[in-house]
């Protein structure tokens, strides 16, 4: 093992004094050799992150933890301090550090630490990583999130050189950077430039890393050093293992597979599943008779032309229920996600700049008022306003939707810029292009609709002909949604019950509710991905009120990505009222079948619209639910770290109990006996005391100044030492009085000290 030792003088049990130590800390060719490697390997791993932040201020960061964990590693190291005073040294010099580079703008005179820097960098090594992971890449290279590349470069440096400078192997020092490389592969992006010199440097590194330790340990003829021919076989081999391995990698089996990385596993923190869909309170927005938002202002609406469409909520999910905005298989993960630094991907052509504000109306409508409007595909959103800082810092946005969603709900007075570009329209297509490569509906929950479907759609045309059947078979329906007077039997709803009504009728009535969740259910049967939105024609002036609002369908093409198909295409005029038989008809089914009364009226219907109070979006749980409840999301946040934690403290336990299980049961009863010797160094050097291996058990045993140390070090020379083999009692007893000592040796440190010594 390669520590740098002082020599031991004669009367002064601590070795050389401090001035004498502090000649040591100039690093020796080894350890600067082995510092280079382990920087260059780690700056390697780190910059799998290039992806991950919006510029190159990450390698900064990492640069600076990485000096900045060596020279840790380093005092350790020269005044033979435990491993876990590195680590300890590399914590205070995240919290040190971190506030200047990485939350600045919580500190004082943007370096000094404060308790507000304090706190960001604490929250940030608990769920910061967790935040990563669920924020749409790239995040702001400026930002918190900077703390997380500068405490991997810490630890990884502060570790990687201990283990390098006190292993005996040369293969334990490849461990750390390998381990930091693998975490960065699985805490970045599916989107990896550079894994080709990543992959070939890494390996590269490692083995001339592996080729300067190995001989170390080895006593080499001659001078000791490999010859010139030697060294250039090594590199020739080097290269061309290098070169046939770039080459043959991609043929080789299980290369083939999509990159896999965290946070395409996991499930997004915000479910919108919790929010009620706008879709089944659409009646209230239509209702003239009801005087609720048929002409009440909701936003104002600038920089967009009349007539276009702005989206309020995409739902792209139907659960036999209701239509849900879940906005699942995304690229790199499912659902709603923190934005980071700029939308991935954002439109090129066709952006427009909309400025909308959010009126009262819109502002407290439960069923709204989480949801952020758009044209189409996001180019980049901007807050303004009141409650600015609360939606940015919790603003999510779905990739597969193109949808916005604050779960702090937008206030009175917001101000957004919405930069999006409208969706190709339905009248812009020719020919009959083919379905896209969106995600389908499930056949089985639509089952209920194949009859009609298969009746609508005149089976033997080609699938967009059979669209355009549908479409113009429903829209010569009537239009209804249940507010006008003697049409109170045309019900609100667009679950399998009320579709079932809507098709099996005489006649097609229902309201664009209706209309847009049938159609969309029949083209998905038919083929085509496809989801509903609920959103508003702009009028003249931009001012967006109640009756304005629309419900359409978008479809996926090929060759056109996804398509808006206006409302006007497979719904009938609003004027145009049900048959007088069709409603006759109706009123006497709905006499004979009348529903049983809702207890707890469902999310987004009339009643819960009226309710302002977010939490009536969600059904009351008795305080039995509400405490495992917390408690399971208290433990999905804390459990992993301290599930690491846990795991780092068994192993280290474990594999102290497995050495001296081997040393006390392992060899002739000698052999054993001396194993409890180097069971009571190795207690020693854990509380800080470490002993000269050169030194005889006697000598070692005076630097301690122990009696029943050296008890048992005179115990351990006679058995040695002394003529014939002894008995095996004397091994049970030696060892009973070595841990006994080793528990005393424990008791006499600090209180803080001594779970340091149980696991260094």
């Amino acid at each position: 093992m390669r520590v740098i030792h002082a020599q031991v003088e004669p009367g002064t049990p601590t070795g050389r004094t401090l001035t004498a130590r502090l000649k040591l800390l100039q690093p020796s060719t080894p350890d600067l050799i082995d510092a280079g490697f382990l920087t260059a390997l780690c700056a390697l791993a780190l910059a799998g992150f290039l992806t991950g932040f919006d510029d190159l201020r990450f390698a900064v960061v990492s640069v600076i933890g990485l000096l900045v964990g060596l020279l840790a590693a380093h005092l350790a190291n020269v005044f033979r301090w435990p491993w876990a005073s590195a680590v300890g040294l590399a914590g205070l010099a995240y919290f040190l550090l971190g506030g200047m580079l990485a939350v600045p703008q919580l500190s004082l005179w943007r370096f000094l630490p404060t308790g507000a820097s304090l706190a960001s960098l604490g929250q940030s090594l608990v769920t910061g990583w967790m935040e990563f992971l669920t924020t749409l890449a790239p995040v702001d290279g400026a930002g918190e999130f900077l703390a997380l590349p500068l405490v991997l470069a810490l630890l990884a440096a502060a570790i990687g050189q201990c283990v390098a400078c006190r292993s005996r192997s040369a293969w334990l020092a490849l461990v750390v950077p390998t381990v930091l490389f693998v975490l960065v592969i699985a805490l970045g992006t599916l989107d990896a430039p550079l894994v080709a010199p990543q992959g070939l440097g890494f390996a590269a590194l490692s083995v001339g890393w592996l080729a300067v330790r190995h001989p170390r340990r080895r006593t080499v003829l001659g001078s000791g050093r490999p010859g010139r021919v030697q060294v250039a076989l090594g590199a020739g081999m080097l290269a061309v293992a290098l070169a046939g391995g770039l080459a043959l990698a991609p043929v080789l089996p299980g290369t083939d597979t999509a990159r896999s990385v965290l946070r395409s596993e996991l499930e997004p923190p915000i479910d919108v599943r919790q929010y009620p869909t706008p879709l089944v309170g659409f009646r209230t927005f239509s209702g003239q008779d009801l005087k609720l938002y048929w002409d009440k202002p909701l936003l104002q609406v600038d920089g967009v032309a009349a007539g276009g469409l702005l989206r309020f909520a995409v739902l792209d999910r139907w659960s036999s229920a209701t239509w849900s905005g879940l906005g699942e298989n995304t690229a790199e993960g499912s659902g709603f996600q923190r934005l980071g630094a700029r939308v991935p991907n954002p439109p090129l052509t066709g952006v427009l700049n909309a400025r909308i504000r959010v009126l009262a109306d819109y502002a407290q409508n439960a069923g709204l008022n989480a949801w952020v409007p758009s044209l189409g595909e996001v180019a980049g959103i901007g807050f303004a306003g009141p409650g600015a800082q609360d939606h940015r810092d919790n603003y999510r946005f779905n990739l597969t939707t193109d949808q916005g969603f604050v779960p702090d709900r937008l206030r009175t007075d917001d101000l957004l810029t919405v930069r999006s570009a409208p969706l190709p329209q339905y009248s812009s297509l020719t020919g009959s292009p083919a379905p896209g490569d969106g995600d389908r509906q499930e056949d089985a929950t639509s089952a209920f609709l194949a009859p009609t479907t298969q009746r609508l759609a005149a089976g033997d045309a080609e699938q967009w002909s059979q669209l355009v059947f549908v479409a113009q078979a429903l829209k010569k329906g009537a239009w209804s949604d249940g507010t006008r007077a003697g049409e109170e039997q045309y019900l609100p709803g667009h679950g399998q019950y009320r579709l079932n009504q809507f098709v099996t009728g005489q006649q097609f009535v229902g309201s664009d509710e209706q209309y847009a969740a049938t159609f969309a259910l029949m083209a998905s049967r038919l083929g085509y991905p496809s989801r509903v939105v609920f959103g508003a024609e702009v009028p003249a002036g931009g001012q967006i009120r109640g009756k304005n609002v629309q419900a359409w369908v978008e479809l996926s093409v090929q060759g056109h990505g996804w398509v808006s198909v206006p409302t006007s295409v497979f719904t009938p005029e609003r004027s145009k009222r049900p048959d007088p038989n069709q409603q006759q008809n109706n009123n006497q089914e709905s006499i004979q079948n009348v529903p049983p009364p809702n207890p707890v009226p469902p999310p987004g219907t009339y009643e819960e619209m009226q309710d302002t109070d977010p939490a009536s979006a969600r059904a009351e749980l008795p305080p039995a639910d509400q405490f495992w409840r917390a408690f399971w999301a208290i433990v999905r946040w804390v459990g992993p770290p301290l599930g690491v934690v846990a795991l780092i403290v068994a192993t280290i336990l474990g594999l102290k109990a497995l050495r001296a299980h081997r040393r006390r049961t392992t060899g002739a009863p000698s052999t054993r006996i001396a194993g409890g010797w180097n069971e009571l160094l190795d207690a020693a050097r854990d509380t800080g005391r470490a002993l000269p291996a050169q030194a005889t058990r006697l000598e070692q045993s005076s630097l301690l100044a122990r009696e029943d140390v050296t008890e048992l070090a005179v115990r351990a020379d006679a058995a040695v030492f002394g003529a014939g083999e002894i008995a095996a009692e004397r091994v049970t007893d030696y060892w009973a009085a070595v841990a006994a000592t080793r528990t005393a040796m424990v008791r006499d440190l600090p209180w803080w000290r001594r779970p340091l010594a149980r696991l260094n």
